[in-house]
């Protein structure tokens, strides 16, 4: 909760260094994942988008099943597009679609996936 609130007020690189520790410290705990995701989350926000793509491919290699699939799947696209990788981004955000198709991250990448085949045309 505390590295989410430092998040929140933009506090960016002490929210990094506090999940740093809490991924240092509990490596096999639950919320391994969740600490990993805001971490690809903080990277984005202050523009280390290549950082934040190996984050969130992370998230996704380490914790296949976990809670943030979704959301760090549609966010490495989104990294994958700051990164002038259009069409990997486009492949990022038809694999939230297929695989969360009732999903809210389903609803935002059908959004940006028709602003990235724009970008390609």
């Amino acid at each position: 909760r505390m590295g989410r609130d430092m998040f929140t007020k933009k506090r960016f690189i002490e929210a990094i260094a506090y999940f740093d520790k809490l991924l240092e410290l509990f490596p096999e705990s639950p919320m391994a994942d969740n600490a990993l995701y805001w971490k690809g989350e903080a990277k984005y926000s202050t523009k280390k988008w290549k950082e934040a793509h190996t984050i969130f491919q992370l998230v996704l290699d380490k914790y296949p099943y976990g809670n943030k699939v979704p959301a760090a799947t549609l966010k490495r696209g989104y990294a994958e597009e700051k990164l002038g990788m259009t069409k990997a981004a486009i492949a990022s955000m038809e694999e939230v679609i297929t695989r969360f198709e009732n999903s809210d991250v389903a609803v935002t990448a059908r959004k940006k996936l028709q602003l990235l085949r724009a970008q390609v045309q």
